[in-house]
């Protein structure tokens, strides 16, 4: 969706949109085959973006925020994923180039350089050099370009404002309204951008622990680290400190201005703004944050690799599934991936939704099922092995 409008995405690929006329709520394209709707732009004046299975792309809503292709020189056909921005949108070729459209940026992308595996970007609004992006390289190094206030600038001396790394070793760029933070392969963590929102705070590899995964609202950022426990920075208000103590924690969810952090065995702590949610969360065991598209895959969610929970003949297994250990996630890469069954068969009666990574139906047969699921996107690809049993109600 975008501030004004929804699109919906059929199990045939094709898409329906509806809502303000002026955010995409017409002009969806027809036709069927594709794979993934963003939207994206601000406020009223928005844009959706859509990617095929074959490579093109198409795009409506507002012409000054992306709604209009640019004319393309090279044919409209070899796209793997689409960003969107306050801005805009960016897509990724498969040869590792890019190509963005929609409001301007006062720094742009130079021209011709690829090699990119994944896109990240900040911005409060959508006004020129109000909003920047962020590349990630096969090497692990990383370009910027856009707001010199947001992130994008690579010029040193500007007050408050910090530039990007200059290193290789990179494995993936979160990003909030006016910052970026990114993780090295040595468990590193680098922010740049504006300091109030987290963008002059980096720190090393701890001994004995490494940082699995960054998150992040509109103005601060939370580091998971492979113990459970947690470490955030930023704005005070967004939940920049505050953070919960101790470890198990395997999640991190956000909204505007808060986290809410999720232990496998369902607990839950919250920090950030009052009004958005930093407060008030449930006491107790047992609680799973909804969540319609998870980031990371199963595997990383406290239950042993490719173990999946016991499904039941007759029992249906949901679509979205949740975020915790009774989710029937198999996919990762996170929002953008394709996802497909490449060895070994599922259970009679269940189905891989193909966007969401997802497993979903009503069990027929018992029996014990091994498979692996392949997810492709930007990031690259992952196969990943699973068993699944299913009993029947009376063999528990």
């Amino acid at each position: 969706s975008t501030a004004g409008a929804f699109a919906a995405l059929k199990a045939d690929g094709s898409i329906a949109a509806w809502g303000n006329r002026g955010a995409g709520g017409i002009g969806a394209p027809t036709g069927t085959g594709f794979v993934t709707v963003i939207g994206g732009g601000s406020s009223f004046e928005d844009a959706f973006a859509a990617l095929k299975a074959d490579g093109s792309i198409a795009a409506w809503g507002s012409t000054s925020y992306g709604g209009t292709l640019p004319t393309l020189t090279t044919p409209n056909n070899s796209f793997i994923a689409i960003y969107p921005s306050q801005g805009g949108f960016a897509a990724l070729r498969g040869d590792g180039t890019i190509l963005t459209w929609g409001n301007t940026t006062d720094t742009p992308l130079p021209a011709g350089e690829g090699g990119f595996v994944s896109i990240s970007s900040s911005g409060a609004n959508g006004s020129p050099g109000a909003f920047a992006y962020s590349a990630l390289k096969q090497d692990g190094t990383i370009t910027v370009w856009g707001g010199s206030n947001v992130g994008g600038s690579t010029k040193r001396g500007v007050t408050g404002v910090a530039v990007p790394p200059t290193q290789g070793g990179f494995v993936s760029i979160a990003s909030n309204s006016s910052a970026f933070a990114a993780l090295n392969q040595d468990g590193s963590v680098m922010s740049w951008g504006n300091s109030a929102s987290g963008g002059n705070f980096s720190f090393g590899k701890n001994t004995g622990k490494n940082v699995t995964s960054i998150y992040s609202n509109s103005g601060a950022f939370v580091a998971l680290y492979d113990d459970g426990s947690l470490r955030s920075w930023g704005s005070a208000a967004n939940g920049g400190t505050g953070t919960p103590t101790g470890t198990g924690f395997t999640r991190v969810f956000s909204t505007l201005s808060s986290f809410a952090a999720q232990k496998a065995d369902g607990t839950i702590v919250a920090w950030g703004s009052q009004t958005f949610g930093g407060v008030g969360a449930p006491a107790g065991k047992g609680y799973v944050i909804s969540s319609p598209v998870a980031v990371q895959p199963y595997s990383q969610q406290g239950v042993p690799t490719g173990e999946l929970p016991t499904a039941y003949v007759g029992t249906a297994v949901g679509p979205q599934g949740g975020a915790g250990v009774s989710a029937y996630e198999v996919g990762a890469l996170g929002t953008g991936a394709w996802h497909a069954v490449t060895a070994g068969a599922l259970p009679a009666g269940l189905s891989l939704n193909p966007s969401t990574g997802y497993l979903a139906g009503t069990p027929t047969a018992a029996g014990r099922f091994s498979f692996n699921i392949t997810s492709t996107s930007a990031q690259g690809t992952l196969s990943q092995a699973y068993t699944l049993e299913v009993k029947t109600p009376d063999s528990v």
